[in-house]
């Protein structure tokens, strides 16, 4: 039977617990395959000059119930916030999967323009053992990826992206997504820029998120990915402490439009990044590290 009561549009409240983990950008740029960064129909490909994402979520509360998900960004994509017109850089969800039904998975890749697809998560806690393993495969069965998480100690600390100066300062702003329209969905351009030379494509949009809760400090111990269906973990260098989010309590704001970047701006700005790269290459073997499967 379908649900009839409404879910209206952001911003969303989201509750539950997190895991998070950075993925070293040197690895993303030389192993990650193409079809899990690449994003037909922009002019903006993959910068590799920022850290990728793995996030896990276990939401106890949402707009469309509860549900599970899993994300990966493989680092920064340019994109235009009018009037200025010298490039930004923000991270891009490029694929994901979620337990929660059509109608939520409608409004995520409609409001947000998030890729995500349907899958079931089973999770398993070993007693004393401070580890979690879930493992994510598609409903006819498909495995997608296995992790084994595990917490390094029982000190935890407040996590609040919110500044106690202002209401207007959080540090959420910095942590937004820029996802292409999916689904042939179209969104309003910004009043006054319908006939600028910058629109060559459709427009993207920016989101982000205010997050409070108790943080501590889990490492992952083991990735089996399907790499057909996901990004091989096991192959990218991992950061070697990741965050794991108790009590979250996490706002998505409303997605702002924003535009793609031209053709050739990109390309000048992406010579610029190369020497970004080098100045990073050399640290990645301190943060990050290869994860056994």
């Amino acid at each position: 039977m379908l649900d009839p009561s409404p879910v209206p549009s952001p911003p969303w409240s989201f509750k539950g617990h997190g895991w998070i983990f950075f993925l070293s950008p040197q690895s993303m740029s030389r192993s990650s395959p193409q079809p899990f960064v690449d994003h037909p129909g922009t002019n903006g490909p993959f910068v590799a000059t920022g850290p990728g994402c793995l996030t896990l979520y276990r939401y106890t509360s949402s707009p469309f119930g509860p549900y599970d998900e899993i994300s990966f960004s493989p680092g920064w994509y340019p994109y235009l916030s009018p009037p200025s017109t010298s490039p930004y850089r923000s991270a891009r969800i490029t694929k994901s999967y979620v337990s929660c039904g059509s109608r939520g998975i409608g409004h995520l890749r409609t409001e947000l323009g998030v890729p995500v697809e349907p899958a079931v998560f089973a999770w398993y806690a070993p007693p004393l053992s401070g580890e979690v393993i879930v493992n994510i495969s598609k409903p006819d069965g498909q495995h997608i990826i296995e992790l084994l998480l595990s917490q390094t100690s029982l000190s935890r600390f407040t996590v609040n992206s919110k500044s106690s100066l202002s209401d207007s300062i959080d540090l959420g702003r910095w942590g937004c997504i820029v996802q292409p329209l999916l689904d042939g969905n179209t969104a309003s351009v910004p009043r006054g820029l319908e006939s600028t030379p910058l629109l060559e494509r459709a427009p993207l949009l920016k989101s982000w998120s205010s997050v409070t809760g108790e943080g501590a400090i889990v490492k992952m111990k083991r990735a089996v990915s399907n790499a057909t269906l996901f990004p091989r973990i096991e192959d990218i260098g991992v950061a070697r402490w990741g965050i794991y989010l108790m009590n979250m309590d996490m706002v998505v704001h409303p997605a702002e439009v924003v535009l793609d970047v031209p053709s050739q701006q990109h390309a000048r700005d992406q010579g610029r990044s190369r020497g970004c790269i080098r100045v990073l290459s050399w640290i990645n073997g301190l943060l990050f590290q290869k994860v056994g499967n």
